[in-house]
C-alpha cells in the first residue's frame, strides 16, 4: 500500500513538473533575445552608416537615418534658430516611424553641407535616452517593418518601426525604471518580447541586437549585411 502511494505521488509530481515545463516553454515561445552590442562589432557598424545618397535624373537625394534625436525635435530646433535647411536643398520627406529624413538638391556640395548640419545636430538631448537596435530572425537576417514598442513606466506604443536594414532608433524620456521591448511583425501579427532592462538615467545611449523567434516573410527581409 505504501509503495503504491509513493508510486502515485511520484507520478503526480512528474506530471506536475512536466506541466510546469510545458507552460514555461509555451510562455517563452514569443521571447526574443536581447544582446548589447559592443563598439566595432559587425552589427554596431550598421549605426555608423547613416546617409544613403543617390542621383535621380538631375537631382541628388540623400536619406538620413537619425540615430539620437527625433525628426520633429530636429525640425523644432531648426525653426528656433530661424534657419532653412539650405537655399538649394529641399526636404523631400520625413518619416517619424523610421526616423528618416530625405533631402534633395541639384548640387551635391549643397546637399552634403545640409546633411552635415543635420548629423551635427543629431545628438541625445538633456533628459533623453536613445535605444538603437537591429532586429534579426533566427537565421540572422534583418527584419524590416516591425513595430517596436516600449513597455514600462513611460510606454511608447506605435511610434517606431524597423528600417530596411532591420535597424530602429527610439529616442525616449529618461524616466528611471524597468522596461521591455515588444516587437510586432506588421505582416503576420506575430509578436515577441525582450527580457526586461533598466533605464538608470545615467547611460544616454543603448545599442542592442534583438533576435526574434520567428522568420521574416520574404517581403520583410532586409538586405543581408
Amino acid at each position: 500500500m505504501l509503495k503504491f502511494r509513493l508510486r502515485t505521488l511520484f507520478v503526480v509530481l512528474l506530471l506536475a513538473g512536466l506541466a510546469v515545463w510545458l507552460g514555461q516553454q509555451w510562455y517563452r515561445r514569443n521571447w526574443a533575445t536581447l544582446t548589447a552590442l559592443q563598439p566595432g562589432s559587425s552589427d554596431a557598424v550598421l549605426f555608423e552608416h547613416t546617409v544613403l545618397t543617390e542621383k535621380l535624373d538631375d537631382e541628388y537625394i540623400a536619406s538620413v537615418h537619425l540615430r539620437r534625436r527625433g525628426c520633429k525635435d530636429l525640425f523644432a530646433a531648426l525653426r528656433k534658430q530661424h534657419r532653412d535647411v539650405h537655399p538649394n536643398v529641399i526636404v523631400r520627406s520625413t518619416n517619424d516611424l523610421y526616423q528618416i529624413i530625405q533631402f534633395g538638391s541639384s548640387s551635391k556640395r549643397d546637399l552634403d553641407r545640409a546633411v552635415g548640419w543635420w548629423q551635427q545636430e543629431d545628438q541625445v538631448q538633456a533628459g533623453q535616452v536613445v535605444i538603437n537596435g537591429v532586429i534579426v530572425d533566427p537565421n540572422g537576417l534583418p527584419v524590416c517593418d516591425c513595430d517596436v514598442d516600449l513597455i514600462g513606466p513611460d510606454p511608447l506604443i506605435g511610434k517606431y518601426r524597423s528600417r530596411d536594414d532591420g535597424t530602429f532608433t527610439m529616442p525616449m524620456p529618461a524616466r528611471v525604471g524597468n522596461y521591455h521591448l515588444r516587437i510586432r511583425n506588421t505582416t503576420t501579427a506575430r509578436e515577441a518580447r525582450t527580457p526586461e532592462f533598466g533605464i538608470d538615467g545615467h547611460s544616454k545611449e543603448r545599442t542592442v541586437r534583438i533576435q526574434v523567434p520567428f522568420e521574416a516573410p520574404p517581403l520583410q527581409r532586409g538586405s543581408a549585411y
